[in-house]
């Protein structure tokens, strides 16, 4: 629908094919209004969402509701309709709602009718009704109103009793959760006691969401994957450029950002200074001082967000945690519109060998960002006061030729990261000037672009992938050793080396839970393979 706006409220008219969706909406419109046609034979009418705007039958309902905006009731096809297969009558829906939702029209209810003329409740008829509320939330069950239509067909007892049936079996979910039942009749006033009543809901729960499941499909597979707890922006615009850091735990993360905050900011990151790890959420850092370090005019209209990451291998979170924590937020900034300014990746040069959890994360960084987006990485190299220049500089240069081969030969930029300011701050403006180099080139992260746009679930993206491998690897490599560190717990007989079996059988109990916890669900494999066929 053309030009729709916050101002607008939808309300959808739903049921199954024949039910009388069309018929209610030409009450609703009254005399000498264009029509909807009315099937009368045995072939259905409606094959795809059809709005009518009828804010201007102000007669039954008040201007008041709308400020401005219409009244736009929507005719939707029926399931089981004579010529299109469910599967595309309900693509079809679900794609008008999706653009309505992405205009912020605002759902003002859904209306279900039922022909109450219906003998019996047939299997059909169940399987509909199913899809219908697997369409629509269960919080926003209390946005339905049923209504039952062709009354003037059947005796009144009879169609009483139906009635009475339904409310008891079939829809006593919907009833529960607040969803009344009309009877419709085919006067202009029993149809508009329906909207009115909707309208009247919507001023007594301003600011309560009655979406549908389908209007958030766009980022379905996103929202299951967050909790109440993850730090999400709610605010996020297109003017913001966004900034994570990266890297192993203890690489300093949480220290160049403080850097980057300077000693007069109140805002400051915890830093460890013990073998635990400090930063086990994501902690998103908006810079709202930047002016006197950063030349940069796309600063003026929006905001710098820094991002502290928690390393994989953190002390007390799960792998697989930890990368659903980091990619949930990423794909929350993209849905946002806002603006990935690069990544950077923070390495401690006192480290005097590859090791494997570094080794780990590094890979899964990697898969992460993607190939396409390694030119918008930039290495940072750090604690460089803690190891002598000479040593730290060998290092650095193997790093360069073997490991951060690929990021180098792509674009990526190393710097050396003291613990001043200015040091942080050259990295972040390398980064705001590459954006002006590159202006209007839409940068994201493949994580951001597997979620969002091809909406996949973490386990089916390429970091899932890597981490499932790595984490079986582990499982298999903990189940060789498993019955020598049995058989040397008991012939030692000590209670220091039964400790150290347990310590593995339970790290071997954690791993095993966080390859589960990558596994794609059965469902989404058959979804995938029927996708195919």
């Amino acid at each position: 629908m053309k030009g729709g706006h916050a101002n607008d409220i939808v309300i959808l008219v739903i049921g199954l094919t024949g039910a009388g969706k069309s018929s209610f909406i030409n009450t609703l419109l009254g005399e000498g209004k264009p029509k909807m046609i009315v099937g009368d034979s045995l072939q259905s009418c409606t094959v795809d969402p059809c709005p009518v705007d009828i804010t201007d039958d102000i007669s039954f309902a008040s201007r008041d509701h709308f400020n401005g905006g219409r009244l736009v009731i929507v005719d939707t096809p029926g399931f089981d309709d004579t010529y299109v297969d469910d599967s595309k009558i309900l693509k079809r829906t679900t794609d008008w709602l999706a653009a309505s939702y992405s205009k912020k029209m605002k759902l003002g209810g859904v209306i279900y009718l039922h022909d109450i003329s219906q003998s019996r409740i047939l299997d059909t008829t169940c399987k509909k009704l199913y899809m219908f509320q697997k369409l629509v939330r269960k919080d926003a069950l209390r946005s339905i109103v049923l209504g039952t239509t062709k009354w003037s067909l059947v005796d009144k007892d009879t169609a009483s009793k139906r009635e009475q049936e339904l409310k008891a079996s079939y829809w006593s979910e919907m009833i529960n959760a607040g969803s009344p039942v009309f009877r419709v009749d085919e006067g202009r006033k029993s149809a508009w006691e329906i909207i009115n009543f909707i309208l009247s809901e919507i001023d007594k729960q301003v600011g309560i969401d009655g979406s549908l499941k389908m209007q958030h499909e766009l980022g379905k597979n996103l929202r299951a994957m967050v909790k109440h707890d993850d730090p999400i922006l709610k605010d996020g615009n297109a003017n913001d450029i966004v900034i994570p850091v990266m890297g192993p735990t203890g690489a300093g993360k949480s220290s160049f950002i403080n850097a980057l905050l300077g000693e007069e900011s109140k805002t400051k990151l915890i830093v460890g200074h013990s073998l635990k790890s400090c930063t086990p959420h994501l902690q998103p850092v908006i810079m709202t001082d930047v002016v006197s370090m950063s030349r940069h005019d796309q600063l003026k209209d929006g905001r710098l967000i820094i991002v502290d990451t928690p390393g994989f291998d953190d002390t007390y979170v799960d792998d697989s945690e930890i990368l659903r924590r980091i990619s949930v937020w990423l794909a929350a900034s993209y849905s946002q519109k806002m603006k990935l300014g690069g990544v950077i990746y923070l390495h401690d040069i006192t480290q005097n060998r590859m090791l494997g959890m570094t080794r780990r994360n590094l890979d899964m960084f990697q898969k992460l960002v993607g190939k396409d987006a390694l030119k918008s990485v930039v290495i940072g190299t750090t604690k460089w006061s803690l190891v002598q220049h000479e040593i730290a500089s060998k290092r650095e240069h193997e790093f360069k030729s073997t490991y951060w081969a690929e990021m180098i030969q792509t674009g990526s930029p190393v710097f050396r990261v003291d613990e001043g300011r200015k040091s942080a701050w050259d990295i972040v403006n390398f980064i705001l000037t590459e954006i002006n180099k590159q202006a209007g080139v839409e940068r994201f992260l493949k994580i951001q672009h597997e979620l969002v746009k091809m909406k996949k679930i973490i386990p089916e993206t390429d970091a899932g992938k890597t981490l499932k491998y790595t984490l079986d690897q582990l499982i298999e490599m903990q189940e060789q050793s498993r019955e020598g560190r049995r058989a040397l717990a008991e012939i030692s007989n000590d209670e220091e080396t039964r400790k150290w079996f347990e310590e593995g059988e339970e790290k071997l109990r954690q791993i095993v839970h966080m390859a589960k916890e990558m596994r794609v669900p059965l469902s989404r494999r058959l979804k995938k393979f029927f996708d195919k066929a």
